[in-house]
């Protein structure tokens, strides 16, 4: 077999090469996720506290009745002896302000971790 090149298989994939590595196989075995969607045990709202244009604060009756967004979070939770796997969605909503500016709800961003040689995304 020669370094590099594209290769055809018997059963109708395609290898391709790059020296001594396989780069990709084309038409390969389906992949296999999940068949149920997820079965959620909390479900968590996170609001908008204050307007993002003019920093007034958001009242209850300003907030959206459907969310914009969301995720599901798995949270290793210890009972005793032993641990417990616990579903939980972070829904997001949006809220109107009176100034009439649109202010949504985002995830937070966490603390940063800066180790020396490796490359930092914040």
């Amino acid at each position: 077999m020669e370094k590099s090149g594209t290769y055809s298989l018997d059963d109708g994939r395609v290898l391709r090469v790059q020296g001594y590595f396989i780069l990709k196989i084309a038409l390969g075995a389906k992949g296999k996720w999940r068949d149920q969607p997820l079965q959620t045990e909390r479900t968590i709202p996170h609001y908008p506290e204050q307007c993002s244009d003019c920093d007034a604060p958001l009242g209850v009756e300003q907030r959206d009745e459907k969310p914009h967004g969301g995720y599901y979070q798995f949270e290793l939770n210890r009972q005793g002896q032993s641990f417990s796997i616990e579903c939980q969605l972070h829904d997001y909503y949006g809220a109107t302000c009176t100034c009439g500016h649109h202010s949504q709800a985002k995830p937070g961003q966490g603390d940063c971790s800066e180790v020396e040689g490796r490359k930092v995304q914040c």
